[in-house]
């Protein structure tokens, strides 16, 4: 269906963190696809990807009950990256 390639992912030129999240309950673009494009950005860079399925969302994770959730994981998935990441009891 892509016939100019527009969406090629050349998994081994990714050189920064990737995240990748879906809400389990997704119908527009299913969880499982979301998984299979998380698998094949890992190539050579595996430790830079990361999937996250969220069991109790649809397709606008920031825009359904529960976003905080959601924007949670966020925060803490950058704080890793750049390693800043202090918690709090």
């Amino acid at each position: 269906m892509d016939k100019t390639k527009a969406t090629k992912l050349d998994r081994d030129n990714i050189n920064c963190p990737v995240l990748l999240m879906s809400g389990a309950r997704n119908r527009t673009v299913n969880a499982s696809v979301v998984r299979a494009s998380a698998k094949k950005c890992k190539g050579k860079n595996a430790d830079k990807v990361e999937y996250v399925e969220l069991s109790n969302h649809t397709h606008w994770l920031l825009g359904e009950p529960g976003w905080e959730n959601v924007a949670d994981k966020c925060v803490v998935w950058l704080a890793k990256q750049i390693g800043t990441l202090t918690l709090t009891p």
